[in-house]
């Protein structure tokens, strides 16, 4: 029978995949990539949208800065 619950861990077992593959491909980084994050003044959107979904995994509270654009 159907179920909420059965419903949500159905989509956790999907999900807990991509997030573990994302996990270990943040294993993967060296400090001159950070570096290099670190030395745009202004990134690009996507660049951003990584960054913030990094915090999210690794449950960091963001460094914000003033956007130069000032969005």
């Amino acid at each position: 029978p159907y179920s909420l619950q059965n419903e949500c861990e159905g989509d956790l077992a999907e999900a807990m995949p991509a997030l573990e593959a994302a996990l270990a491909a943040l294993d993967t980084l060296n400090p001159a990539d950070i570096t290099l994050v670190k030395s745009m003044q202004n990134p690009s959107g996507p660049v951003k949208l990584v960054m913030e979904s990094i915090c999210v995994m690794k449950r960091l509270k963001p460094e914000r800065k003033p956007d130069p654009t000032g969005s």
